[in-house]
């Protein structure tokens, strides 16, 4: 009888199930509430985010392996959490320039390389869990305890999070250079030499950034960047609270996200934080290393995160330049030993920095390629159009003295929007000399703090300086972040110190802090409506494609891309004044300084000659970007004389075949005809 009854049950158990789906199955076919596109979008974003989470996951363990081989003294769990994803990022940056060199840049390569890294990492970072589940209880506790800094400075992190799951658009160095450069290594199997000379700097994070371009993860090296930045951020509060409390630790970040441009400038696949991290970590290994009685292993990591800043970018030198001079400086009484820490010093780091360098000279016959020596498809023309010497603001007594408040104002900026730095800097000013002038005499224990970071603040922003009085090119700010993070430490201090100027019928340091709350709120709203403008949650729930974000981010380039994409497989396409080639579906050469026409014509005396040196060269079809042409025209008009005028409009009216034109009329794609008239 029991059996019976349990059959009965079975059947009828199969029967609900069968029921349940048929009814479940008939809703959703017809409702549909998530869609296809939907559930491709989603997991596309969650693909990213998965890869950026792996080669974290990775570069921690990688940079914990390497932080006990150096024999570095005890790490605070979240010095421990910083200093060694930062290093391990840095390691996966000189494994990436490898592969790229031995060509192994196809999927299945970097597939096998995430699983090896994770399969590492787990058991290294296993033995080290306690450390970290000590650091997420005391950042729960923090949030806790302290709301309104937990706000302040969570939502500028979480807005540049939600714009770096958006594929890459804003960000035009990245469609440049940064994604550009491993699209290219990946697309031609390994390193060539290339006629395109931002792709010979060095390129350590591009090198991080080819191991999530390798897995289909464009979205991901944005992430990356905006992790460098909190590295970075976190460093300077493990600096500013071991020399001056907790407090002074929070106040820096927040005049970080008193700066508008950071968000954004975070969540776009550059490299500026990365290198803000790799020299800051330099100057806070330092300052251990002389803490502490100067043991080698801190001056050893020292070396390392010098070497990484120098694989980053050119102007990188001040980091190693600052570090020598302060080494100098503290075993100056101390000669022999002197000079046994500056070559270890140096040792390490050039060894570390030295492929990139090494790289050049193999490919490009120049190590610092394209300055200095020259090189492959260098000439005089091109160094004279890169330096664009003589249009800075020279030795201008008045200019100088402006400068801070220019640079604060923004209006003069090359790129304005990346180079916002909002205005608590020159607003303490004031403040932090006399923080500096009262702690130098009353706190001996904190004058090394002030040396490393005053010293390295003076020494880049001295060096940026000289660029800006040379060429225009190079007034911007954001290129100040690296020597304005440990600014903003020492301006945390001035802050903190206008109590000292309070009187009985003044109270300067409430109206300040009010000032300074404001500051921060007006920055993260502006911030905030910026991203809501972008709407990023649309793509990254998949509610809009990619490509719809991309038509409506950056509309007429992804036109000008899709243009090319009509053309025959093998068609090959020169750019006239557009230095992006990021996304495009042919072989294409890029105009990576506005160059290409000018110099062309310099080469070849005229648009005819020009046209069949083109043809000689394999060339089919020439893309004009219109608009990057009158812009030179107009704001440079030395550069684009009235000849180059004349020569490009009858190169376009009287030489080329007009194929198509982009809806606004920014681009015009033409076709060379295989017989120049």
């Amino acid at each position: 009888m029991s059996s019976v009854r349990d059959r009965r049950r079975l059947l009828a158990g199969i029967a609900l199930v069968v029921w349940t789906t048929l009814v479940l199955a008939a809703f959703y076919v017809v409702q549909r509430p998530l869609s296809g596109q939907v559930v491709r979008g989603m997991a596309l974003s969650a693909w990213n985010l998965g890869v950026a989470v792996a080669l974290l996951v990775g570069a921690a363990g990688l940079g914990t392996w390497l932080l006990e081989r150096l024999g570095v003294p005890a790490l605070s769990d979240l010095e421990h959490l910083c200093l060694s994803i930062g290093v391990g990022l840095g390691l996966l940056g000189l494994a990436g320039l490898g592969l790229a060199l031995l060509g192994l840049t196809g999927s299945n390569v970097f597939l096998v390389g995430h699983v090896l890294l994770l399969g590492g990492a787990v058991r290294t970072l296993w033995s080290g869990r306690e450390r970290g589940q000590a650091l997420f209880a005391r950042v729960r506790t923090a949030v806790v305890e302290r709301p309104v800094w937990a706000v302040a400075l969570g939502t500028p992190a979480f807005l540049a999070t939600l714009m770096a799951l958006t594929p890459p658009a804003d960000g035009f160095d990245a469609l440049l250079y940064h994604l550009s450069w491993p699209a290219w290594v990946i697309r031609t199997g390994g390193l060539q030499p290339y006629d395109i000379s931002p792709f010979w700097f060095p390129h350590l994070v591009e090198g991080v950034y080819l191991w999530a371009m390798g897995m289909g993860a464009e979205r991901a090296p944005q992430l990356l960047h905006v992790t460098w930045g909190l590295l970075a951020g976190g460093l300077l509060f493990v600096w500013g609270r071991a020399v001056w409390g907790a407090r002074t630790g929070r106040w820096a970040l927040l005049v970080l996200v008193s700066m508008p441009s950071l968000p954004l400038l975070a969540s776009w696949a550059y490299t500026d934080l990365a290198l803000v991290f790799y020299a800051l970590g330099t100057l806070f290994a330092l300052w251990r290393w002389h803490l502490e009685g100067y043991p080698r292993g801190w001056l050893v990591l020292g070396g390392v995160l010098a070497g990484m800043a120098m694989g980053v970018k050119y102007t990188s030198f001040v980091v190693p330049m600052t570090a020598g001079a302060l080494i100098a400086w503290w075993l100056r009484s101390t000669p022999r030993r002197l000079v046994r820490a500056e070559l270890l010093f140096s040792g390490v780091a050039l060894a570390v920095a030295m492929p990139w360098y090494a790289r050049n000279w193999a490919f490009m016959g120049n190590p610092f390629y394209p300055f200095v020596f020259g090189g492959r498809f260098w000439d005089a023309f091109r160094a004279a159009w890169y330096a664009n010497a003589g249009t800075g603001i020279g030795v201008n007594v008045v200019e100088l003295l402006l400068l801070p408040l220019n640079v604060t104002l923004g209006h003069r900026d090359a790129t304005y929007f990346d180079g916002r730095i909002g205005p608590l800097y020159l607003l303490a000013a004031p403040l932090t000399l006399w923080a500096l002038r009262r702690e130098w005499g009353e706190h001996p224990a904190r004058r090394p703090a002030w040396l490393v970071l005053g010293l390295f603040f003076i020494v880049g922003a001295g060096f940026w300086t000289m660029g800006v009085m040379r060429t225009v090119d190079l007034w911007q700010a954001r290129l100040l972040l690296p020597a304005l993070f440990p600014l903003a430490l020492l301006t945390a201090r001035g802050l903190l110190s206008a109590p000292d100027v309070d009187t009985v019928w003044l109270r300067a340091s409430f109206v300040l802090r009010v000032v300074v709350a404001g500051v921060v709120v007006v920055s993260v709203l502006d911030v905030g409506l910026f991203v809501v403008a972008r709407n990023p949650l649309a793509v990254i729930t998949g509610v809009e494609t990619p490509v719809a974000y991309r038509r409506r981010v950056l509309p007429e380039y992804t036109a000008a891309m899709e243009l090319l994409a009509r053309l025959p497989a093998d068609a090959r396409v020169y750019f006239l004044f557009e230095p992006r080639s990021y996304g495009a579906p042919r072989d294409v050469q890029p105009d990576p300084l506005l160059y290409n026409f000018a110099h062309g014509i310099y080469l070849e005396g005229d648009a005819e000659s020009l046209a069949r040196a083109w043809r000689r060269q394999g060339y089919t079809h020439v893309l004009l970007y219109r608009w990057g042409a009158d812009f030179l025209a107009e704001r440079q008009p030395d550069r684009m004389t009235s000849r180059l005028v004349d020569e490009l409009d009858r190169l376009t009216g009287a030489i080329l075949v007009p194929v198509a034109v982009t809806p606004a009329g920014d681009y015009e794609l033409y076709r060379l005809p295989e017989e120049v008239p």
